[in-house]
């Protein structure tokens, strides 16, 4: 089963997105639980690995963009001046 490109970065956003929303209510919650106002460290760590979660998530896919898109503008101006120098020679 294929996915389309703009539908996996859709679920991988909207999966960031709850995972993130997950990681404040968890902290929110913690407060109202006993001891009531204390955060336990398991909490903190986490929402650590939740945030660690989003970060990757969002993080690599931007870093893939950009550098995908570098690629794809070096050899489009590579390609420029190899046709550019067949015309002059011609």
């Amino acid at each position: 089963m294929q996915i389309e490109k703009g539908a996996k970065e859709a679920i991988q956003f909207i999966l960031a997105g709850v995972v993130l929303l997950s990681g404040i209510g968890l902290v929110f919650l913690s407060l109202f639980l006993p001891p009531k106002g204390v955060i336990d460290a398991s909490v903190i760590t986490c929402f650590g690995l939740f945030l660690g979660f989003v970060g990757a998530v969002w993080g690599l896919d931007l870093k893939y963009d950009y550098k995908t898109k570098e690629l794809v503008d070096r050899y489009r101006a590579k390609t420029r001046t190899d046709n550019h120098q067949e015309t002059e020679a011609e």
